[in-house]
């Protein structure tokens, strides 16, 4: 399983951190400068363990993503 993590920048020393996305809304600590703050409610940007980051504004839904792919496998396999 996939874990994804937000990034957000620690607002006393400005570090980019990887938040778990499970933290989202609790008070979590720096571990760099140790300050201590609220993760946001909702990220801006999401990373997974692969490396993989994407934007929360650019994502397309799972069942519209599957639909997109199955359509273009059914396209395939009746051209052939």
């Amino acid at each position: 399983m996939c874990r994804l993590n937000c990034i957000e920048s620690c607002p006393v020393c400005g570090r980019r951190l990887m938040v778990p996305i499970a933290l989202l809304g609790l008070q979590v600590q720096c571990s760099h400068c140790r300050g201590s703050f609220r993760a946001p409610e909702e990220p801006t940007r999401i990373r997974r363990d692969n490396g993989l980051q994407f934007s929360l504004d650019q994502r397309v839904s799972l069942d519209q993503r599957v639909d997109e792919l199955l359509s273009s496998y059914r396209a395939s396999v009746t051209a052939r």
